[in-house]
């Protein structure tokens, strides 16, 4: 059995808005299933926000409280519950 040489690309956080997290590891996951990217492990501090899963309801969140906190608020496409982002006090990642 031989060992490959396998190559990742690594992307240092950054603070970003929640709709473009989701939209970059949207494309990245698609682009590194095709081939046309490299394996890629990219870390993210999300601006103050809140993610919620495709199957959760909107309704379980309280939008007046995320409205006065200056949550954004952005939908993941995979399950999973509501997960407040605090910027630079967490790091999240995505492979």
């Amino acid at each position: 059995m031989s060992v490959e040489q396998v190559v990742w690309r690594i992307i240092t956080p950054e603070v970003k808005r929640a709709a473009e997290i989701v939209a970059t590891d949207d494309v990245l996951h698609r682009r590194v299933a095709e081939g046309t990217s490299p394996k890629t492990l990219i870390f993210y501090h999300w601006r103050p926000s809140v993610s919620i899963g495709k199957p959760q309801a909107l309704s379980d969140l309280n939008l007046d409280a995320c409205k006065r906190y200056g949550l954004d608020i952005v939908r993941t496409p995979g399950g999973g519950r509501a997960v407040l982002h605090l910027g630079l006090k967490d790091i999240s990642y995505s492979v």
